[in-house]
């Protein structure tokens, strides 16, 4: 019975991130677009405000204990999105990549991105 309410939650989960599709020019919708700046895919929010929002996702880091490699278990780069207190999103696009990206006030960004250009 518990297997069959865990699969049952993940397929609801799977079918809420279906309605979010990506294409190779990493535009989601006509008013969603992305951008890389310093390495990292953003938002319009985050690339109007490159400097400010940069430093704020940096200060916003510092700000969260590090964990030790051995004791990170599932994906790393959500994990940080959620100590972040941010909100995780996978996108998908037209092959089935996927893309996971975090949302902390009005920016959203590539949550790997963060985690591997700015996380120290």
């Amino acid at each position: 019975m518990k297997i069959l309410i865990i699969f049952a939650f993940f397929s609801l989960k799977a079918n809420d991130v279906k309605e979010h599709i990506f294409f190779k020019d990493f535009e989601l919708k006509s008013s969603d677009k992305y951008f890389e700046i310093s390495k990292i895919v953003v938002n319009q929010a985050c690339k109007n405000e490159e400097q400010k929002c940069l430093n704020f996702i940096k200060a916003e880091l510092k700000k969260i204990k590090q964990k030790n490699k051995d004791e990170l278990k599932g994906n790393p780069a959500s994990e940080l999105c959620f100590n972040l207190k941010g909100k995780s999103f996978i996108y998908y696009d037209k092959d089935h990549n996927e893309y996971d990206f975090c949302k902390l006030n009005a920016y959203e960004f590539n949550s790997w991105d963060i985690y591997y250009n700015l996380k120290k």
